[in-house]
């Protein structure tokens, strides 16, 4: 529902009101963190996002929407990695508990960052997707 009503908002009071909504969820409280021209920059590309799509994409995609796949993690064979920031504790917390259930599975926690890994800590987001990468070109 939450989802649906952030679509409203879209639709209705336009996407600038959406995008001051959403910078402001506790999610990204580390963003503000970064630096004045990377979060300008990050608010700008928001801002050239098309609203009526963006709605779509939280309608049908949204978290909301999502089936429960838990039942079935632990029938996944091939090797999985998530990287979670250490100030992200929502999914710091998803990680470990899938961490329990999968058996080819790898967990990365990245020092002081939140959910926006790839931004707020970009170099070692870069390292550990590049040695994933590597270490599956040397078991092919």
């Amino acid at each position: 529902l939450v989802d649906q009503a952030r679509a409203k908002v879209l639709e209705i009071a336009g996407l600038e009101v959406f995008v001051n909504d959403w910078e402001k969820l506790p999610l990204f409280y580390t963003q503000y963190e970064l630096d004045k021209s990377t979060r300008n920059a990050i608010r700008d590309m928001r801002l050239r996002q098309n609203p009526m799509r963006l709605a779509k994409a939280l309608r049908d995609y949204g978290t909301g929407q999502m089936p429960n796949l838990w039942p079935q993690l632990n029938q996944i064979q091939i090797p999985t990695c998530i990287i979670v920031g250490e100030l992200d504790g929502k999914f710091c917390k998803i990680a470990k508990n899938i961490v329990s259930v999968m058996p080819n599975f790898e967990m990365h926690v990245v020092d002081n960052s939140g959910h926006t890994i790839h931004v707020e800590e970009m170099a070692d987001f870069d390292r550990i997707v590049i040695g994933i990468i590597i270490k599956e070109e040397k078991n092919d």
